[in-house]
């Protein structure tokens, strides 16, 4: 062999050893990546809400959230679920059948579809959580971030407030398909509201609904958070001794101011089951707190303009009778379908300036949109979780995370849990019966 030859051999014998070594380098680099802390999705959801929400995604990162988990789910070697979590499988089950009753149209395949993907991806979030175990998705963690979201929700309140019945396009309004903003519900959902003014008391009030779209979605969101707030005391330090009244304080503005006497009731039901629940774990304390707390916030309210508000609404009949109406209507119509319900709500036929019937509740929602077995499903597993969640020792952080599922029993009859709201809702579900077996054991 010649020596160019010989040289050629030697280069090419050579290539393969430098490709070995930008492989291993590659490998090398792969291995030393710092791994995604558990829980991440959760984090990029709830900090990104800002972004989310002027994108005109806030409605939709909860589901795509939902593939990591999935992913994360697939690959674990140890899931768990908790007892009962049979009945919650049932109810998608029912979900999915219901979906015969559809008449064909898309609107109605969207409406049912929304909906749909909302229990799905909820489902995906709680089995996440409850298997985030070992501190990897504490329970301080959750806090934190939904106490972010709480402040968030506040913040929206008093946007609201300033800012009135004023609305913006988002960018995905104008990327998304003509067709999917031809439905109502599609057209709100990618598009910005800071509040829904109305003049029932006489005079215009713009009803908060930032970072959502209606009032009620506002409230409800305020009505499942609230429990991080004292689970967020329990944990700042000497700095927060004086920070956490003012905060929670001011936040009594835009919750008054929003007339949403649901939202009034479930802080009151809230406030008194607590007390009950401590006292009758032998800490009468938690009652005379919670006494002194009901008088401050009744002074504060009646001694300032807060109170024109207060008596407006408690003198005003406005929505009575359209909830009234709207419910009858569920209660007829499931009469003719009682086993499947309809799919997703309709539009009201009876009465086409009414809302759709099937909404305005969520118990009312199951109920007309999955019949009779699909509303006894819900409840029973919301039920159950309530009852397993309520047992035995609730010192620490669990009497505040068994409030959750209280509060969805209360809040159903009145406000939908929408999607935020019940991503929001399972994440508490799971952690309450996460902390509950831990304690077991």
């Amino acid at each position: 062999m010649t020596v160019p030859a010989l040289e050629r051999w030697e280069a090419a014998a050579a290539a393969p050893r430098e490709f070995d070594s930008v492989v291993g380098a590659r490998s090398r680099w792969r291995d030393n990546r710092v791994p995604a802390r558990p829980g991440w999705p959760i984090t990029v959801v709830i900090v990104g809400l800002p972004l989310w929400w002027v994108l005109g995604l806030s409605h939709f990162v909860w589901q795509l959230a939902a593939v990591p988990m999935a992913v994360t789910l697939v690959r674990s070697r140890n899931l768990r679920v908790p007892a009962g979590f049979g009945v919650w499988l049932l109810f998608l089950a029912w979900v999915l059948v219901s979906a015969v009753t559809l008449d064909g149209s898309i609107e109605r395949f969207v409406s049912y579809g929304f909906y749909a993907v909302n229990w799905f991806t909820a489902s995906i979030w709680f089995v996440y959580v409850y298997n985030l175990r070992d501190g990897r998705f504490s329970v301080g963690r959750a806090t934190r971030l939904f106490f972010g979201f709480w402040l968030m929700v506040v913040a929206g309140g008093f946007a609201g407030l300033v800012l009135g019945d004023r609305e913006f396009g988002t960018v995905m309004e104008h990327l998304v398909p003509e067709l999917i903003l031809a439905n109502d519900l599609g057209a709100d959902l990618f598009h910005i509201h800071f509040a829904q003014t109305q003049d029932f008391l006489g005079f215009p009030v713009p009803r908060p609904s930032a970072p959502f779209v209606y009032t009620n979605e506002w409230a409800a969101a305020l009505v499942y958070l609230t429990p991080f707030v004292p689970l967020m005391w329990r944990r700042v330090g000497v700095w927060g001794a004086g920070l956490m009244p003012t905060v929670t304080g001011l936040a009594l503005i835009p919750i008054v101011i929003s007339l949403n006497r649901g939202l009034w009731l479930s802080t009151v039901v809230a406030l008194v089951y607590v007390a009950a629940r401590r006292t009758w774990s032998g800490d009468p304390r938690v009652l005379l707190t919670t006494v002194v707390v009901i008088v401050i916030v009744g002074v504060t309210v009646l001694t300032t303009p807060l109170s024109t508000f207060v008596a407006g609404r408690a003198l005003s009949d406005h929505s009575n009778e359209a909830r009234a109406s709207l419910y009858s209507a569920v209660i007829e119509d499931v009469a003719d379908s009682p086993m499947l319900g309809y799919g997703a709500p309709l539009s009201n036929e009876r009465e086409p300036l009414r809302p759709a019937v099937g909404t305005h509740g969520q118990f009312w929602l199951v109920l007309f949109s999955y019949g009779i077995p699909g509303a006894i499903l819900f409840t029973w597993f919301l039920g159950q979780v309530a009852w397993r969640t309520g047992r035995g020792d609730l010192s620490g952080d669990r009497l505040w995370l068994h409030l959750v599922p209280v509060l969805v029993l209360v809040a159903m009859w009145f406000y939908q849990i929408e999607t935020a709201q019940l991503h929001v809702v399972f994440v508490a579900l799971a952690l309450a019966l996460r902390e509950q077996a831990e304690g077991a054991q």
